[in-house]
């Protein structure tokens, strides 16, 4: 390695550093010389401008459940590798992976100083944690919901890597093409703001592109329902979102990306038997669920309270959909729909179970 080569360390989970799956999602931090995994590819897109001396792989569950001790041994392991940038992920949809990633990210940029770029999909919840930060020194860049996109955004993440690791000048999100941060700069402007906004409405009405100097985002405004008079006169019914299914998936459900839901008749069971259900669910280990589907769609803990007196009825039908990496349209869509098939059923509540 020559001595004017940028020195770069990379972050990934257990999974992309091979060292297994859900099962493993609790190992403690640990570092490896050189690239492993995706970070080959990343390497070669730095080709001799960089070099990536060191990995740091770490459990999804581990960053979070331990905290600021885990990003405390993930911070000193850094600094031992004395890079001058750090690459973390691309994590795409993967929520705890790329939550970590963002929350790796800003301990790292705030504590040494240092640049640092990581990918994630727009949908990703990292992705609020990210604009919340709003670490001048931590990028992402957007990538596809699947790691099927994993050479093209490693080639934008070197690329990235290496301008700001040579001090290049990056300019805004909508020119760079990264996700933005919600970062204001004062700059002059060569026009005023009455020049800029007629050019943007006659862009606008030709169906031409045009930047505005502030994003807009269009939030539904949402009325939270009023309260039960009575749960002990109410129909209660359950949504999951942890995608229990029958067994054998007859439906076809996805693992992930799901765009449509099912309900299925619970009227007559005590509580749902193993063998009998299955979870299809790509976004957490299924094994404790397959071997008591009620973690996922808790049907034993409803006629609890429906024998207690605690609500007045158990709906015969629960709702089920694989929620990991469902875009929001699809989502909002897939909401309403069964919010009308809940009012149809005569259901005045519903309890969402998460997983």
């Amino acid at each position: 390695m020559s001595s004017d080569q940028i020195r770069v360390v990379h972050y990934i989970n257990q999974f992309f550093g091979g060292l297994g799956g859900e099962d493993q999602a609790g190992l403690a931090p640990s570092l490896v010389n050189g690239a492993v995994g995706p970070g080959k590819l990343i390497a070669q897109s730095l080709g001799d401008r960089a070099q990536i001396v060191a990995t740091v792989i770490c459990g999804d569950n581990y960053v979070h459940e331990q905290g600021a001790a885990a990003l405390s041994t993930i911070v000193a392991l850094m600094r031992g590798a004395e890079a001058d940038l750090a690459i973390l992920g691309p994590a795409f949809d993967a929520g705890r992976y790329g939550v970590a990633c963002v929350t790796v990210g800003h301990r790292i940029a705030s504590e040494l100083g240092i640049p640092c770029v990581t990918a994630l999909y727009p949908e990703n919840p990292a992705v609020r944690i990210y604009r919340d930060h709003r670490n001048e020194k931590l990028y992402s860049l957007p990538t596809t919901q699947l790691a099927t996109g994993l050479r093209d955004t490693a080639s934008r993440m070197a690329q990235l890597a290496i301008r700001l690791a040579t001090g290049d000048a990056i300019g805004p999100a909508n020119i760079e093409g990264y996700l933005p941060r919600g970062i204001r700069r004062l700059e002059t402007a060569q026009r005023s703001g009455a020049e800029r906004a007629v050019d943007m409405l006659k862009a606008k009405m030709s169906g031409l592109a045009y930047f505005p100097d502030l994003p807009y985002v269009a939030h539904a405004t949402l009325v939270a329902a009023p309260a039960l008079a009575s749960l002990a006169d109410s129909q209660v019914a359950v949504i999951s979102t942890a995608g229990v299914v029958p067994m054998g998936n007859p439906d076809r459900f996805f693992l992930r990306g799901n765009n449509f839901w099912r309900k299925y008749d619970v009227g007559s069971l005590e509580r749902l038997e193993a063998g009998k259900w299955d979870a299809v669910h790509g976004g957490y280990s299924t094994s404790w669920t397959n071997q008591n589907p009620n973690l996922g769609a808790p049907i034993d803990a409803m006629r609890h309270w429906e024998r207690q007196g605690v609500l007045g009825k158990f709906a015969r039908w629960f709702y089920s959909i694989p929620g990991v990496g469902a875009e929001f349209d699809q989502a909002s869509r897939m909401g309403r729909e069964i919010a009308a098939d809940l009012k149809a059923e005569g259901t005045h509540a519903a309890i969402l179970v998460s997983t």
